[in-house]
């Protein structure tokens, strides 16, 4: 039977500044590695050299243990970990280093789901789940179908019952740690209805098209970096499309066509013949999308 991609995410999910906390220590390894390796000239073992370093990490993060391996495992999930690889994620926390910007959040938490090791949790309610309305009997019941039909090995009532409330306490303002939201509860991605105490997926998030492109570019460059255009009926069929994920309709880009900032218009081209949706990206970048979307960064978000 087919493993789970289990989180490790210690029922932690990632709070308010905890990426920033992870990218940090990242940073402070990355100059003490250098120091190590260039002042030291201690060529071998610097992993264990560096643990010297770090011997007490809940110092530098200012939280309990358990905490500390959730913001490593949450930096590293987010492909935060990955920079050198990532040139558009540099870029992106180049102009917000902090990630408040809805629009940053939108970008991250969609890379999220580039990642060869998404968990499956995850990866089944925004990817391949149809739940709506939902609670929790009703949500671990679908995920069970889920697995069962995939021929996935089950995980333990305790660790599915621990994904349903991190997921959720991940996207919904419905949190207990209501002094510690989330990092991604704005995005309004999940919503908790206080009178029927039932959860709802939002399908009607407020992504802005610039925001909404670049998920869709950064598909493209993923699964698609040959392509000359991409046929967006069948792209809105794939699990890990931007259209899966924020539960797009295709008309949302035509829609919103004229909203698409000067300097992107001028690069994409969305056209509608014969019965076929297409999208053509002409020799842009990622810079092109950061500069424009950190022009108007941030968007409302409604909640029950």
């Amino acid at each position: 039977m087919k493993k789970v991609k289990l989180a490790n995410h210690e029922t932690f999910y990632p709070r308010q500044n905890w990426l920033y906390k992870g990218l940090h220590e990242l940073e402070r390894k990355r100059i003490i590695k250098d120091t190590i390796y260039t002042e030291f000239n201690f060529k071998d073992n610097i992993d264990s050299k560096l643990n010297e370093y770090e011997e007490y990490p809940t110092d530098s993060f200012g939280v309990g243990v358990n905490m500390v391996k959730s913001i490593r495992y949450w930096t590293k999930s987010f492909g935060l970990s990955n920079l050198i690889e990532e040139p558009s994620l540099q870029i992106l926390l180049d102009e917000d280093p902090h990630l408040t910007n809805t629009s940053s959040k939108f970008i991250i938490q969609y890379n999220f789901f580039l990642q060869e090791n998404i968990p499956t949790t995850w990866f089944w309610f925004f990817c391949v789940s149809t739940l709506i309305g939902f609670d929790k009997n009703s949500f671990v019941q679908s995920y069970k179908d889920y697995l069962e039909s995939e021929g996935f090995e089950i995980p333990s009532e305790k660790t599915i019952d621990s994904d349903f409330t991190t997921l959720t306490g991940m996207y919904a303002k419905n949190s207990k740690d209501y002094f510690y939201p989330s990092e991604f509860a704005d995005l309004n991605m999940i919503q908790f209805n206080l009178i029927s105490k039932r959860f709802f997926r939002n399908t009607d998030l407020n992504i802005s098209i610039d925001t909404f492109l670049y998920s869709l570019f950064l598909f493209k460059n993923k699964f698609y970096p040959n392509a000359e255009s991409l046929d967006l009926d069948l792209i809105a069929r794939q699990e890990l499309s931007p259209f899966k994920v924020f539960r797009k309709e295709i008309n949302f880009l035509f829609l919103e066509s004229e909203k698409i900032s000067p300097k992107l218009s001028k690069k994409i081209k969305l056209t509608r013949s014969a019965g076929l949706k297409l999208i053509q990206f002409e020799n842009i970048h990622a810079k092109d999308f950061i500069s424009s979307i950190g022009k108007n960064p941030n968007v409302e978000s409604y909640y029950f």
